[in-house]
């Protein structure tokens, strides 16, 4: 990691996140005790070794080991000498300012100019992933740079650069999540997928894969931690929220396209998962809107 692009960790780098929403910076200390942030922090060991202490949970992280957590998260580490931590401290307003909201992760990389469709990856906050291809350093260092030499329209750049930053790192997760599904479960997932505009039952997977709907339905709930009707509606919500900020059909003609012929069953569990009408949605989340302030 090219440190001289980095904040130190004497430096005022919490005015810098403050001001730009974003800040990347080394520390070289050997111990950081518990503490939380009001922004969300991706934890990467440039150097050394060191245990990580993240919601009660304790893990040795090596070189190339790398955590994201939501806001408010509670985490220490203890390294040794050589320990070399690079932290990148964003606020979600960067992405895009309809997140000033946002707490969650899985909120994030649900958002419109990200669209990941995350597969039960609830409690990727929490974890320790390895950057096997040292493409995550890659991209933090690139954000870093844009970070140093402030040329113009730099905030345009980290900001794509961080939605292909979170991006990588989701897909990374979901790919390690997704071997570690039965391979019933995977197949369960594509047909979903390729079929989610039709009229999709658990007794129509089960007859194409050979299964009983019963043993499917366990299978895939003991995998996913959700039930396979539950899975469905958010894929297809998903896919809506994606055609409402994209394209100018009506809701009832998206309702269709994602697999709801009763348009009023749509916007009533439209608004309970997300908390607004498809209508509000799409106005508050256009793709091609302006950005606000």
């Amino acid at each position: 990691m090219e440190q001289k692009y980095c904040m130190k960790i004497y430096e005022p780098w919490r005015k810098k996140v403050l001001e730009d929403g974003i800040v990347v910076m080394t520390c070289s200390q050997p111990v950081n005790l518990l503490h939380r942030h009001h922004y969300f922090e991706l934890g990467y060991m440039a150097k050394g070794t060191a245990r990580h202490y993240l919601n009660g949970d304790e893990t040795v992280m090596h070189e190339g080991d790398y955590f994201i957590m939501d806001l408010s998260a509670a985490h220490a580490y203890y390294g040794d000498d050589a320990c070399e931590m690079v932290n990148l401290l964003f606020y979600p307003w960067i992405i895009d300012p309809t997140l000033s909201g946002c707490e969650h992760l899985s909120q994030l990389v649900s958002h419109f100019l990200i669209q990941y469709l995350p597969k039960n990856l609830s409690s990727f906050s929490d974890r320790i992933f390895h950057d096997t291809h040292r493409r995550i350093r890659q991209l933090i260092e690139e954000i870093a740079k844009e970070l140093y030499f402030r040329q113009p329209g730099f905030q345009a750049v980290v900001r794509a650069q961080m939605i292909r930053l979170i991006v990588e790192i989701m897909r990374r997760m979901g790919e390690k999540q997704q071997r570690s599904y039965s391979r019933i479960t995977q197949d369960v997932i594509a047909v979903i997928e390729r079929r989610y505009a039709s009229a999709l039952t658990l007794r129509e997977v089960a007859a194409r894969l050979g299964y009983s709907p019963a043993y499917l339905s366990r299978r895939f709930h003991a995998d996913v931690g959700q039930s396979f009707i539950d899975y469905l509606q958010r894929f297809r919500l998903e896919m809506a929220c994606h055609l409402l900020t994209t394209g100018k059909k009506s809701v009832a003609e998206i309702a269709a396209m994602v697999g709801y012929q009763d348009v009023r069953f749509f916007y009533q569990l439209f608004k309970r998962t997300y908390q607004c009408t498809p209508s509000i949605y799409r106005r508050n989340n256009r793709i091609d809107q302006k950005p606000q302030g």
